[in-house]
């Protein structure tokens, strides 16, 4: 199941108010559809994708962040839906 540009987008503006951290929503392939960074819209987030291949969170360090393709540290989350796995969302990075 595929999250749309705009709910993405709703769900991270909500979601940084109440966090005050930017947060990412990633599509099936790992590409970023919304977030509160403009842009990195569109960009790849290699942190997402391997969220994506396992299905486990995955907290993403300095150190991890410099040797992975559009990755800030922060916590990599997938979220889930009636039972089905959705893309994930990151929090911090």
């Amino acid at each position: 199941m595929e999250i749309t540009h705009q709910y993405a987008q709703t769900i991270v503006d909500r979601t940084m108010k109440i966090l005050g951290y930017n947060i990412n929503i990633m599509d099936s392939r790992g590409i970023i559809v919304g977030s509160g960074d403009k842009k990195r819209l569109n960009t790849f987030h290699q942190g997402a994708a391997e969220v994506i291949r396992t299905g486990r969170p995955i907290e993403i360090t300095s150190d991890m962040a410099r040797n992975l393709e559009g990755v800030k540290p922060g916590v990599n989350l997938p979220i889930y839906k009636n039972p089905a796995r959705m893309p994930p969302i990151l929090i911090g990075g």
